[in-house]
């Protein structure tokens, strides 16, 4: 058997282990929470936080530049098939490096956390959103106050602290990053971006107060092991209300606040109008801000990315987009104190 075809071989096999563990890890989530939550990421996210922390902004575009090299150079030297076995190892190695996170028992049917869903009546979903806008109305205050807005590292003990709390986290210590150049997230429709071939959480640089500290604690979720949009979303919103910093609990509550009032948007315009008005100008401010941001970067990209992070999200497995839109669900969920 010569060399050529050990190689062809040995490749074959390791794309079979992955797409069979995949699957193993599909059908067993425990055993996935165990064997790759337990034992594979751990070891991935321990290098990975070394390397991360000799920088201090993303070098994903490095990763993506020298990726493209490789690739090209495979082409042209070895043919389009050396091109195609290089793009189905950077996707094998995506999910040995992080991907296989999906497979993992769900926070739902974690016994570390007490969340029942059910149904949900009108005056349950009053009561939460009139608590939600009355603390988006006190803690918009903090910035007439000149609160503090250097909360970075007191966010990522926050996080830090809420892993020491939940085993299934991965005790990371990697600081998100921003990327660059500004607004490139915006355009592709995005607020941050988890990489997991540099282990990195990166967040837009040109977040206004209301998305800022929430994304940064939705990325490091990604990088403690948690993968589905909706999960990430709701340890995010503990991470940030546990935080002593004004403004970041008021990042949370605010993203709360805009799903909450989107069921009365849609359901009882009068009370929408209501509680809209009671908005204080600070608040009023950061979100007319927010929607400029928005439809500044706004075009044809962040249009279609809409469309592939859906189909992306249902090829692991998830709802799709709408996955981004369920915080309130866990809210009305958990049966904890905040």
């Amino acid at each position: 058997m010569n060399q050529q075809l050990r190689k062809h071989i040995s490749w074959i096999i390791f794309v079979l282990i992955t797409i069979f563990s995949g699957l193993f890890f599909f059908v067993y989530p425990t055993l996935g929470e165990a064997i790759y939550g337990g034992i594979i990421y751990p070891f991935f996210r321990l290098f990975l936080d070394r390397v991360a922390d000799f920088f201090d902004q993303s070098i994903a575009w490095a990763f993506i530049i020298i990726s493209l090299f490789i690739l090209i150079q495979s082409i042209i030297k070895k043919g389009f098939i050396k091109g195609v076995k290089f793009l189905f190892f950077l996707i094998v190695l995506f999910y040995w490096l992080w991907g296989f996170n999906y497979y993992r028992t769900p926070l739902v049917d974690n016994d570390k956390l007490d969340i029942e869903f059910s149904n949900v009546d009108d005056s349950t979903h009053l009561v939460l959103t009139m608590r939600t806008l009355e603390s988006c109305i006190e803690l918009s205050d903090s910035f007439d106050k000149g609160e503090n807005t250097d909360y970075d590292n007191s966010l990522l003990k926050s996080c830090i602290q809420l892993a020491e709390q939940y085993p299934f986290l991965y005790k990371s210590k990697v600081k998100p990053v921003p990327v660059h150049p500004e607004g490139i997230f915006l355009r592709m429709g995005i607020l941050g971006m988890y990489f997991p071939y540099t282990g990195q959480a990166q967040y837009e640089i040109k977040l206004g107060p209301i998305d800022r500290p929430f994304t940064i604690a939705h990325e490091w979720c990604h990088a403690a092991g948690v993968a589905p949009e909706h999960e990430a979303d709701f340890l995010a919103y503990i991470i940030c209300m546990s935080n002593e910093n004004e403004s970041v609990r008021y990042s949370a509550q605010m993203h709360l606040l805009y799903e909450l009032l989107f069921y009365y948007k849609i359901r009882d315009k009068d009370t929408f109008e209501n509680m809209i008005s009671l908005f204080t100008p600070t608040m009023q401010k950061h979100i007319h801000d927010r929607k400029e941001r928005y439809e500044e970067y706004s075009g044809p990209i962040s249009e279609m990315s809409d469309e592939m992070i859906d189909r992306y999200l249902k090829l692991q497995n998830q709802e799709g987009i709408g996955d981004y839109h369920r915080l309130s669900e866990y809210v009305f969920a958990w049966k904890s104190e905040i």
